[in-house]
């Protein structure tokens, strides 16, 4: 089933910087002023040469952006990337305190072992690649297609890759239990475009040199040659996977099959080999997600030459494990990885790499860590009520909608009063069951994954777990996950621009209310709206109704797809369709409960600015930021969210209250006219 989890990813990318005065907005590192303008806003980051209808992302941010210099180990800049900068700098300063003092507990522990092991430089120079060759040497000994496919399967629990991708999720015929889910897999670019569309062939051919480089490295011989054949195999793999838009229809990629089944739709494979070298072998029910595609996947792995299969696997197991190798790993994965895909200069230092490392390695470990020093109680309780308005906006839209089916209306409304949340951090935190050891990050790395891969065997027979949290507390994003109707909010995510506990309601209304409404209406969304209260893929709404929604968006489709952030590139408004509808609909759920916390009062008037003004410029100010060219065209290509700039630009225009509170008329650039303009909820 698609999109398990609906991510808001904290992307602040680029804009056209046209501005004058000098923002008092923080520098890479720094903490915001705490009142920029008393109320939250930094009204010296406005660019007031730029018209609010023209550009209301410029106009509300310019003068900052203006000023920006994106530091040179980072591919982008803004209030967000700060934000996850501050959350990373307190972790820094927390494991270096753990150091001197190691906390009591098995997990503060370990977490200062990793850190340590990652952070000792010298000791990962003199092991050298010791730990890399024995990785190597069960590829050397592959003498079969069968023994591929026996590598494969055990990729999951180390390094290596695969052409099926295996996931332990909730069974869309029945959310109470698990079933192993098979995708498409095996690309080393970010995704299928980058090695059909012609106007990204140079990124291919630059590809190709890094697995030749990687390769070299690593001692494979015939390097040069072997990754000409790699990459034209991962091309022929790309060739028949789905498109990023098929890839998020709900219903298209559920396909539950038999054993026999999953052996028929992969001829080639050995599909009993590879489950049981994934520990999975006594499985009998699997999901399919990409139907026709994995058979194209395994024919293309039938025929392919042994060396080809085996150079693959090499370069995919050297790439993986390059971080924790000598530097010259290090510099050739990120010259292509960091340079060449995302335009930055310098690689990060390495303790930002090491705290990068522990959160994939022993995330909620380090969770508690920075729960217990970073998270205020008082957060908490004013998202609870900030998520109560915001259900409370949606239940009164869903009863007057006049669209929509007593039929449908019912379902909905048992949706929403049913949706859970998650502030914070977990109910339950994770047991890492696993030795970390300060002298062995190769080994420290390569338990953790097979330690990983062990509780998703154990989990798929077990009831699913709905008190797991998929975010790490430390992370800046937010998700709703349909599977358990459940929307989760993060610690670090409750915090400048998101929310602060001394602003304007508009402000924080604005921003994370914004957010929160957002993930409420994921569950209602194209995709959302095919899953019903409790998990289950079920189409609940009437056929008009759902003919009106599609009819509302498809205009914002078309509307999104008119943006043009870089020359001759257009946001793809049927891939970001998801994410509009549910910024579009968010925001609106979010000026409904800033209005409904007023109690019947009118907004203050401060310094100059209307509540509803501080609302929108507050959901302008939390996308501040620019981008590099190179990654933004990436993010571009295959990444289901839109930039920053038209995130902003195009919810803020499909709402008659932004019309009235700017003074926007006929003629302004972003001016939509009152019937085309898109309200579903």
């Amino acid at each position: 089933m698609y999109g398990l989890i609906f991510s808001l990813i904290l992307l602040a990318l680029a804009a056209s910087p046209t501005a004058i005065a000098q923002s008092t907005f923080p520098a890479p590192g720094q903490p915001p002023a705490q009142k920029t303008s008393g109320w939250g806003f930094d009204l010296k980051a406005e660019d007031k040469s730029v018209r609010p209808g023209d550009n209301f992302f410029l106009y509300a941010n310019g003068s900052y952006i203006r000023n920006i210099e994106i530091p040179a180990d980072r591919t982008s800049f803004g209030l967000l990337t700060n934000m996850n900068e501050l959350s990373e700098a307190t972790m820094h300063r927390l494991l270096e305190d753990e150091l001197a003092q190691p906390g009591p507990t098995p997990a503060e522990q370990k977490v200062v072992a990793f850190y340590k092991a990652f952070m000792d430089e010298e000791r990962v120079e003199a092991i050298g690649t010791g730990p890399l060759k024995v990785d190597l040497d069960r590829v050397r000994a592959i003498k079969s297609l069968s023994d591929m496919s026996r590598f494969m399967g055990s990729s999951g629990s180390g390094f290596g890759s695969s052409i099926l991708r295996m996931e332990v999720i909730a069974d869309s015929e029945d959310t109470t239990r698990y079933i192993l889910e098979l995708s498409q897999s095996g690309l080393g670019l970010p995704g299928r475009q980058y090695y059909l569309k012609p106007e990204l062939a140079a990124t291919k051919q630059k590809y190709e040199a890094h697995v030749a480089r990687i390769l070299e490295l690593a001692g494979w011989p015939d390097a040069t040659q072997l990754a000409a054949r790699v990459v034209a195999f991962e091309t022929q793999l790309a060739t028949v996977s789905w498109s990023d838009e098929e890839d998020r229809d709900a219903r298209k990629t559920y396909h539950p099959v038999s054993l026999k089944e999953l052996e028929k739709a992969a001829p080639g494979v050995d599909i009993v080999g590879f489950l049981d070298a994934a520990s999975f072998g006594g499985e009998r029910r699997f999901d399919i997600k990409e139907s026709s595609a994995i058979r194209g996947l395994a024919e293309t792995f039938a025929k392919t030459p042994l060396d080809t299969l085996k150079a693959w696997e090499a370069f995919h197991v050297t790439a993986q494990a390059s971080d924790l190798l000598p530097q010259r790993f290090v510099e050739a994965e990120f010259e292509f990885r960091g340079r060449v895909l995302h335009g930055q200069p310098t690689l990060e230092p390495r303790w930002n790499r090491a705290i990068e490392a522990e959160d994939r390695r022993l995330g909620e470990a380090v969770g508690q860590i920075y729960v217990a020093h970073s998270f205020h109680p008082e957060s908490k309780r004013q998202m609870e009520e900030l998520v109560a308005n915001l259900k409370a906006a949606f239940h009164d839209r869903l009863e007057h909608a006049s669209w929509m089916s007593e039929t449908t209306r019912a379902e909905a409304l048992k949706k929403l009063d049913t949706m859970s949340v998650g502030i914070g951090y977990p109910s339950r935190w994770k047991t890492y069951d696993f030795d970390v050891s300060s002298t062995d990050l190769y080994g420290d790395v390569k338990r953790s994954i097979a330690w990983s891969h062990a509780q998703s065997v154990l989990r798929l027979h077990q009831p699913v777990d709905r008190e797991a949290w998929e975010l790490l507390p430390q992370s800046g994003g937010s998700e709703y996950d349909p599977s358990i109707n459940r929307i989760t909010f993060p610690a670090a995510n409750l915090q400048f621009p998101f929310f602060d506990q001394n602003a304007d309601p508009a402000i924080n209304y604005g921003a994370i209310g914004v957010v929160i409404g957002h993930e409420i209406t994921h569950g209602f969304d194209d995709q959302g709206r095919q899953i019903d209260s409790g998990g289950l893929l079920r189409d609940w709404w009437t056929a008009e109704d759902a003919r009106k929604f599609k009819v509302q968006a498809e205009r914002l489709s078309e509307q999104y797809s008119a943006f043009e952030p870089l020359p001759g590139v257009h946001v793809k408004g049927a891939l970001t369709l998801g994410e509009d509808l549910a910024d579009t609909g968010g925001m609106a759920l979010a000026l409904d409960a800033y209005h409904r916390s007023l109690g019947g009062a009118p907004a203050p008037v401060l310094d100059g600015t209307t509540g509803d003004q501080r609302f929108f410029l507050s959901c302008a100010q939390v996308w501040a930021g620019k981008t590099r060219e190179e990654s933004l065209r990436r993010q571009l290509t295959n990444n289901p969210h839109p930039p920053g700039e038209q995130r902003v630009n195009g919810e803020v225009r499909n709402l008659d209250a932004w019309y009235a509170a700017f003074d926007v008329k006929p003629g302004d650039k972003l001016y939509i006219s009152p019937e085309d303009r898109v309200h579903i909820w």
